[in-house]
């Protein structure tokens, strides 16, 4: 029996399939198993899973007729699951390289807990990688395993389906399933860890998820995220000390909802008045009596609670063209300086040579000859030489500043010079003498 499941539900996703299939099975970790789901995918998706699967005994191709959203090809790939924990990463995430092996020792070194919860990165379009808020949370130091009770800042950033490693036997006591619809494993990790008795997590970035294009839109399928909320809130409602959750996942809703409602082009044309009366129900419905808000989110708090969504979409705006003003001004304070900063280049090398100014030359080595090439013969400045009126005599005293006694002078050995051996003191320092007073 495998140690891992990996479930990838795959729709539309012929481009990173592959990519997302291989970095599974990586020659670093070899007990796990791969059950790709074709969520009725138009494209290549199910071929694809097919020739992975001849090539690998360790793939698992499950094919579904029909589209049943991530959450119901999760579930269809979980009833075939047969190791004792599971993961559930999208079909454009990658893990990161010996991200199981990684995962199955912390596994073992917290004696199997219940969850395991681990970081995730986003990965821009340029390349970037950026972690998300729960990364902060997500450290090896104190006690493992350990209880929500214990870390209860896990639910600020609740992570989604692919930051999760559950136990398959809980799993199954617990009843937790991923129900059908767009966003159904936004908050899976709220259940797990409100039932868990044992939670572990790894110090570390375990998946790379690919971050959408600008103006990538979901159409209605964006509505669905209120969905997992409530179920969240349900979960948490039959369980001791619900007061304790339900600010942090209400705070969640709320941040979420807000990012749906400004992402640009995440919301059909029209739709952003209906999205927000859902989000002030939500907000009228979930809301913790007393619960403290965030100075820097009240603003948005007080817009979802009265539905303002003109007010929202103007501040939004208004933020958007702020930013691409400060930015534009940026640009033009950054070219204006690099437009002085060469005429004052240019203005200088046309000013001629002064002649007051010395130059000391070095007779050999590497810095003659550059000093060399910069000024050829007939173009070097003129220097002076100090008279020997202004020369000062020097007197040799020891390390601990007592004159000495001028030595004779002795004949320069011949040869090459001898390295001074470490330890040995080293000559008398010479210091300029006061001139003497009248």
């Amino acid at each position: 029996m495998p140690r891992i499941s990996v479930i990838v539900p795959a729709h539309q996703a012929q481009a990173y399939l592959p990519g997302r299939l291989e970095s599974v099975l990586s020659p670093s970790y070899d007990d796990v198993e791969v059950i790709a789901v074709d969520d009725g995918s138009p494209d290549a998706c199910g071929e694809l899973i097919d020739e992975c699967a001849a090539r690998d005994p360790r793939v698992r191709a499950v094919r579904l007729p029909d589209r049943a959203d991530p959450g119901g090809a999760r579930t269809a790939g979980t009833a075939r699951a047969s190791s004792d924990h599971l993961h559930f990463p999208d079909a454009d995430d990658t893990l990161a390289p010996h991200a199981l092996r990684a995962i199955a020792d912390r596994l073992k070194e917290t004696g199997e807990p219940d969850v395991l919860v681990h970081a995730s990165a986003c990965v821009h379009r340029d390349g970037r990688t950026e972690s998300g808020p729960a990364a902060l949370q997500l450290t090896e130091q104190g006690p493992a395993p350990f209880r929500l009770e214990d870390r209860p800042g896990l639910l600020r950033g609740l992570g989604a389906a692919r930051d999760t490693v559950c136990r398959r036997e809980f799993a199954e006591q617990e009843g937790l399933s991923l129900p059908a619809g767009h966003h159904a494993g936004t908050v899976w990790a709220c259940p797990p860890l409100t039932a868990a008795e044992s939670i572990a997590t790894p110090d570390r970035v375990c998946v790379h998820h690919r971050r959408p294009r600008p103006g990538h839109t979901s159409g209605q399928g964006d509505f669905d995220v209120f969905a997992p909320y409530d179920r969240g809130f349900a979960f948490i409602g039959q369980r001791p000390e619900p007061a304790v959750r339900r600010p942090m996942l209400f705070r969640s809703t709320v941040g979420d909802a807000t990012a749906l409602f400004t992402g640009p082009g995440r919301l059909p044309r029209g739709a952003h008045a209906e999205f927000l009366r859902l989000a002030r129900a939500r907000y009228r419905r979930h809301r913790t009596p007393g619960a403290p808000v965030p100075l820097a989110a009240r603003l948005r708090h007080t817009l979802v609670r009265h539905g303002l969504h003109r007010t929202f979409r103007l501040l939004h705006l208004g933020a958007a063209v702020r930013a691409r003003l400060g930015k534009a001004a940026a640009r033009t304070v950054r070219a204006v300086r690099a437009g002085l900063l060469r005429l004052r280049h240019r203005i200088r090398r046309r000013l001629p040579l002064r002649a007051d100014l010395a130059v000391r030359r070095a007779v050999s080595g590497a810095v003659g000859g550059v000093l060399a090439r910069a000024f050829p013969p007939g173009h070097r400045p003129a220097t002076r030489r100090l008279p020997d009126r202004h020369r000062e005599p020097l007197t040799a005293v020891s390390s601990t500043g007592v004159p000495m006694s001028p030595s004779p002078s002795r004949p320069r050995p011949s040869g090459p010079p001898t390295r001074r051996p470490s330890g040995r003191p080293g000559r008398p320092r010479a210091v300029r003498e006061p001139p003497a007073t009248a």
